[in-house]
């Protein structure tokens, strides 16, 4: 058995293909890569080269019977897979915190760089700062005072956890690629994107996403802060901030700002 992780459209569905979590599914066919089987990663981060933040949905998977693989070990077929259940993509990147091979963690250090692709930097001391400039790669800052996490490449994503609210502990999570996603977790978090075509997710009461860059999108859970940028020929013609109040603002939707005015992303909530 080969636990992995498998990315989906907003309907559960890969190239077509109906799923259910709980279900295992099987063909006769021999799997041969990117034509036959069922597909998935060992490394949830390189899930993201094949399916957007904004856009996906993710399960932890278990694959058995006949296996190909690729060389390096990006991506897997199996004549047989079950889906175990659905994570969120916070929960994604915590899964990849916890990998030993292939991963940078040099998870106690003040100041960690990642300039590997599909790779991960991760900090959880005070006054930590992870920094991952590659593509497809990731940055996770949490449980310490202050703490920041940082991504430059396409494709990446950033997370920043705050730590005991009570201590006026804070994070920041900033991706600076095209294709990202910054993620704050619990309170007294910002996200903030400057890259085009990205998001902000932002959870806790006092946290807040800043989407700064072009076509970018924002949703936050209830009582977060969102602010939303509208551009025209590279140059901002309009800011908003908005917060999330479960009646104009829902909870958990992406939005944007469209000749001035706040909409809900159809694309990206009905995909």
């Amino acid at each position: 058995m080969i636990i992995g992780y498998k990315g989906f459209d907003r309907n559960l569905q890969c190239l077509g293909f109906q799923y259910e979590i709980g279900r295992t599914y099987t063909t006769e066919e021999a799997p041969v890569l990117c034509e036959s089987g069922f597909h998935f990663c060992e490394n949830p981060l390189d899930v993201l080269n094949y399916y957007f933040a904004t856009y996906s949905r993710y399960c932890l998977v278990e694959g058995n019977g006949r296996v190909d693989r690729e060389e390096e070990g990006h991506k897997i077929a199996v004549s047989e897979i079950t889906i175990v259940k659905e994570l969120s993509l916070y929960e994604m990147i915590q899964h990849a915190s916890k990998q030993k091979d292939g991963m940078d963690l040099s998870g106690r250090e003040k100041f960690v760089l990642n300039s590997k692709e599909g790779h991960l930097a991760k900090t959880n001391r005070y006054f930590g700062i992870a920094v991952s400039e590659a593509p497809s790669a990731s940055a996770y800052a949490y449980g310490g005072l202050h703490v920041v996490a940082i991504t430059e490449g396409r494709r990446s994503v950033a997370v920043a956890e705050a730590g005991d609210l009570f201590l006026q502990n804070r994070a920041l999570a900033l991706t600076e690629g095209s294709d990202s996603i910054a993620i704050a977790q619990n309170g007294s978090t910002i996200a903030m994107t400057t890259g085009a075509w990205s998001g902000v997710d932002v959870h806790g009461s006092s946290s807040m996403g800043i989407a700064y860059g072009d076509q970018n999108v924002a949703r936050g859970e209830l009582g977060c802060w969102l602010v939303l940028t509208e551009w025209h020929y590279g140059e901002i013609v309009g800011v908003q901030a908005v917060q999330v109040d479960g009646d104009t603002i829902k909870p958990d939707t992406w939005y944007r700002l469209v000749d001035g005015r706040i909409v809900e992303y159809e694309y990206a909530n009905n995909l």
